[in-house]
């Protein structure tokens, strides 16, 4: 198995994905700017200032992270078995995929807060960006908010229950990942998630799981991208060279689909309305 191997999979899976955008995805024109912008559980101008900070959080720690002069050490095994020590520092600090998920978090609070702002302050969207655009804007705010809900608990789990036990059993430091910055990014973005869920007019899509398969896909394609810079994967198992990587990779689409179900809809639509009727007793 090899790199050919796992490029053809990756265009069967997301040519599957793109069909399925194309066959079945719904009318755009249904999500309106106040689905996005209003919440039926919190009054609009705490929206706002929710968002907003929930945005500068994101961002501010991202600027942290990368500002940081010192940088990330770490150490990880290359395919020979040998470990290697590296220093992840300024933009590179980026190229994990905990940060590309912190990040589209940090997009979406920054369009949905702004949509509400613009209710708040008596503008319409359309005099801000356009007419033409308010379809799309609100059309990616939803698949954001869908995508970021389920890749949350997605690097949450994997970090608490794969990266830290298979690290601590190696006997490498996993004292970087309750670092401040790192906490947040693997713990808040739930809670932050979570508290849209709860507050939010959003409703999850069934066919729009195929666009969170499809970030996942493109952060993969992205890891052999650095792993000819860097000749390390950050994640172990995204090595296309791997006996098991047809397996590996096609478990990973069906682990973010059927994610993106269980969490979605069997747990969460379930309880959403026990939920949001306790916030508003």
């Amino acid at each position: 198995m090899g790199l050919l191997d796992s490029i053809v999979l990756l265009v069967i899976i997301i040519s599957l994905c793109t069909y399925i955008n194309y066959r079945y995805v719904t009318d755009w024109s249904i999500i309106s700017v106040n689905n996005v912008a209003l919440s039926d559980t919190v009054p609009l101008v705490w929206l706002v200032i929710l968002r907003f900070l929930f945005a500068i959080i994101i961002w501010g720690s991202t600027a942290i992270s990368v500002l940081e002069p010192e940088g990330l050490k770490l150490e990880l095994r290359n395919r020979e078995g040998k470990y290697v020590k590296i220093n992840v520092k300024y933009l590179q600090r980026l190229t994990f995929f905990t940060f590309w998920c912190w990040m589209l978090h940090g997009c979406y609070f920054l369009l949905a807060g702004t949509a509400s702002l613009s209710l708040l302050l008596g503008t319409s969207l359309d005099k801000l960006i356009g007419a033409k655009w308010v379809e799309s804007y609100c059309a990616i705010t939803w698949v954001a908010y869908e995508v970021s809900f389920a890749v949350s608990f997605l690097v949450s789990i994997i970090v608490t229950y794969v990266l830290i036990p298979d690290s601590s059993k190696r006997g490498d430091a996993v004292n970087i990942l309750f670092r401040p910055v790192a906490l947040l990014t693997h713990n808040a973005n739930v809670m932050f998630m979570v508290f849209e869920l709860l507050v939010n007019k959003l409703q999850f899509n069934a066919t729009h799981f195929t666009f969170a398969v499809e970030f996942g896909l493109l952060y993969t394609i992205f890891s052999w991208y650095m792993y000819s810079r860097i000749k390390l994967f950050y994640y172990f198992f995204l090595d296309y060279n791997r006996k098991d990587n047809i397996v590996v990779y096609l478990g990973l689409a069906s682990i973010v689909s059927n994610h993106y179900y269980t969490l979605l809809y069997l747990i969460f639509e379930y309880y959403y309305s026990i939920l949001t009727s306790l916030l508003t007793c």
